[in-house]
């Protein structure tokens, strides 16, 4: 980028260290995560009290992955192309296994949120900073940065701003209150200094989530009223700043531009989509491409072969870049862990008593629904911190809907039967 390397945060050394390329071929934080689950796999307690759907549904992935990049391979696909397409969703996996083998009370949960929560006001922090102090003291011969940290914290700050809510909806208490004033505070600037207005289109479905999973009662009752007298203020602001991306109506520009027929981002992602599309007209919609392979490049107007060589073999639409590759079949057999895990995050929110099984429940829900925008809208699919986020949801169902009573325990001890004669 423009601005690369002239401002960098303290932990750029972790990063180079453990997930940049290494030596190996891989990063080293790839073969961490395999030592530490084959540790943790052979503690008490790993593999009893998990949801098996869910457990089922993960391997499922696996096989996915590992059927669809043969079968690309066997019809002309680049293995090594097929891997590159799916580390990030593999590692993802990989990272709820070893979460599901360790994480194995509502506690260690707990504590697991309170660390996501330090990522998410570490990085707004971050993105404020840099916006302040180095963004507005440099001039540009290119323009300004198109964002301040990067594409993929939008889920990190969007997730933490749902689970900011989500702890305040549980627990109702003057602390809850401030600490949801402190992550808006935040995560809000941060958003909005980020400049992704796929940001504010998660932001806007994840509560949509959040008010219809809400239960009737006192805590819906004050929703309503609260939106029944914004909603007139919300009518004068969609009227007066619908196409306009200055001040406090940037967030709307951002929504409003999505439908544009002048902007080429805009464009650009109409052309990748029609490509899918006959990519998986012209292979097998039962079936696709295979990993491995490249999509059909149908407008020459957006090419960006100059820049990255392999931009066919990711597209930014990765919901449908999966289903050009691996066709319907193979579509189900991967996607299958997120409406698993929303399941299961369902009725662990409806039935759970303890306020941290609820809390992560309703926001392991929203995270699938704010990890798929940014699959469907921008290369979410090969974006570790993205598919992390939706794998720790993964995990929260596997453990809590146990724990919660959500889902039987199969594996639980049971009475032996009494011997008879």
């Amino acid at each position: 980028m423009m601005y690369a390397k002239r401002w960098q945060t303290p932990l750029r050394y972790l990063d180079t260290i453990l997930f940049q390329h290494s030596a190996l071929k891989m990063p080293l934080f790839f073969f961490i995560q395999i030592i530490l689950l084959i540790l943790a796999s052979s503690r008490p307690g790993a593999k009893t009290h998990r949801a098996s759907p869910m457990d089922k549904a993960i391997n499922f992935s696996f096989a996915s992955m590992a059927v669809w990049t043969i079968l690309g391979a066997a019809r002309g696909g680049q293995p090594w192309q097929a891997g590159w397409q799916l580390y990030s969703f593999f590692s993802a996996l990989l990272f709820a296994k070893l979460l599901l083998a360790t994480m194995q009370t509502p506690k260690h949960f707990e504590q697991l949120g309170r660390w996501f929560m330090y990522a998410v006001l570490w990085r707004s922090t971050m993105a404020i900073v840099f916006w302040f102090f180095f963004y507005h003291n440099v001039t540009y011969a290119e323009g300004p940065p198109p964002y301040m940290t990067i594409h993929d914290d939008t889920v990190l700050f969007v997730t933490g701003l749902v689970l900011a809510i989500a702890n305040h909806i549980v627990l109702r208490s003057r602390k809850s209150m401030r600490f949801l004033m402190l992550c808006c505070a935040l995560i809000v600037p941060a958003i909005q200094f980020n400049n992704r207005r796929l940001a504010w289109a998660s932001l806007a479905f994840a509560l949509i989530v959040i008010y219809a999973l809400l239960p009737k009662g006192k805590v819906k009752r004050r929703v309503n009223i609260g939106l029944l007298a914004a909603a007139p203020i919300l009518a004068i602001y969609v009227a007066v700043g619908w196409g306009r991306t200055e001040g406090i109506f940037k967030p709307l520009g951002s929504l409003s531009s999505m439908t544009s027929k002048t902007d080429t981002s805009a464009l650009s992602r109409v052309a990748e989509n029609k490509g899918l599309i006959a990519t998986l007209s012209r292979s097998s919609w039962i079936s696709g491409t295979g990993w491995g392979h490249e999509y059909i490049e149908i407008d020459s107007t957006f090419n960006i072969d100059e820049y990255f060589k392999q931009w066919k073999y990711v597209p930014h639409n990765s919901i449908l870049g999966i289903l050009a590759f691996s066709g319907a079949l193979g579509f189900y057999s991967l996607w299958l862990v997120f409406p698993v895990s929303v399941f299961l995050n369902t009725r662990t929110w409806r039935i759970a008593q303890l306020p941290t099984e609820r809390i992560a429940a309703l926001t392991s829900v929203t995270s699938v629904v704010i990890t798929s925008n940014q699959m469907f809208g921008d290369m979410g699919f090969q974006s570790n911190a993205t598919l992390f986020v939706a794998a720790a949801g993964f995990a929260v169902a596997g453990r809590l809907s146990v724990s919660s009573g959500a889902w039987p325990d199969k594996k639980a001890a049971r009475p032996k039967a009494p011997v008879t004669a």
